[in-house]
């Protein structure tokens, strides 16, 4: 008994040894800053031998990031970085100079590079304005660096970085079609989905955050935010601020609030508790933003498109096209 369970204490401390000993991959052909441009990359490199990986250490609207040798080598080695701009991943830009001017890597901004970007639209919840169903847009927010919640925007992105590494990689041409035709038709499929769901209905959603401005751009999508931001950074309000928004969401007889998955809205919340002691039944729902893949979509293997399948539920949801 006793030889058993020291045989089983050795099995687990070397099943230990061999995860802690499993080695980092530092070098890949391709870096990205976000998933969604990994998950066009790698889409395009199936069945090569060619790798894409994220950049180390990113985090949405990081300034800076401190990388190791290692990393600093490996993409500046890289053919290409491709990078979405807008004051997204700014530790790229601010960089350039220091790391990677002079270096075989080819940095490639998507920001009205790869797709045209829009500013992002600026609501107001002022009650003496006049309620208008298309808010003018506004510099305030400045670029919405967000394309990827539009699948018609992926689309367009991932035609143009076909196009860029066809060129770099000729020899892989008709693997690159291949899997590009793929691509495109899963893009397509989305893309029309999208088309058809947000066209059949006219309600307005209300939403945590300013992040989808794309979907009212290209699909018409009418959303109220409750944080005028891209992410909500406010944790004190007014009780005005907060009753003029109750106010909307009565108007737009709301019934669920989308919130950025697993982030934290408690100006939302705070919405979502006033309207149900008024009686109301409000709910909340997630949304995958994705700027990475969390570990719980890799356990599922859950890429671009499955996840904004679910992001479709969600908006059918809150347009009151598809129940709980």
């Amino acid at each position: 008994m006793i030889k058993k369970l020291l045989l089983s204490l050795f099995a687990m401390l070397a099943g230990l040894v061999t995860l802690s000993c499993t080695p980092i991959v530092y070098e890949h052909d391709v870096f990205t800053t976000v998933y969604p441009l990994q998950y066009i990359v790698e889409s395009i490199f199936a069945n090569t031998e060619l790798t894409v990986g994220l950049v180390p250490g990113v985090s949405s609207h990081n300034e800076a990031i401190d990388w190791s040798p290692k990393e600093i080598i490996a993409m500046g080695d890289a053919d290409f970085l491709f990078y979405v701009g807008a004051n997204f991943d700014t530790y790229i830009d601010n960089q350039v100079g220091q790391i990677f001017t002079n270096k075989n890597v080819e940095l490639v901004k998507t920001e009205n590079n790869l797709v045209e970007f829009i500013p992002g639209i600026v609501h107001s919840h002022d009650e003496e304005e006049d309620h208008d169903e298309n808010p003018a847009l506004s510099n305030t927010l400045g670029y919405d660096p967000h394309f990827w919640i539009s699948p018609k925007r992926m689309i367009t992105v991932a035609e143009n970085i076909y196009i860029i590494l066809l060129a770099k990689y000729p020899d892989l041409s008709e693997t690159f079609a291949t899997n590009y035709i793929a691509l495109a038709e899963n893009l397509n499929s989305l893309d029309t989905a999208y088309t058809n769901m947000i066209s059949s209905s006219m309600k307005t959603i209300m939403t945590s955050t300013n992040l989808y401005s794309y979907l009212h751009e290209d699909y018409g999508l009418e959303f109220v935010p409750v944080s005028p931001g891209y992410h909500e950074e406010t944790d004190q309000f007014t009780s005005a601020q907060k009753q003029a928004i109750v106010n909307e969401a009565i108007e737009h007889e709301i019934t669920h609030i989308i919130f950025e998955r697993e982030a934290s809205s408690p100006f939302s919340t705070a919405v979502i508790a006033s309207l149900v002691s008024l009686g109301y039944d409000v709910k909340k729902i997630e949304f995958v933003v994705m700027d990475s893949l969390h570990h719980k979509d890799i356990e599922n293997n859950d890429n671009y498109v499955t996840l904004m399948y679910k992001n479709y539920e969600v908006i059918a949801i809150a347009t009151n096209q598809l129940g709980d």
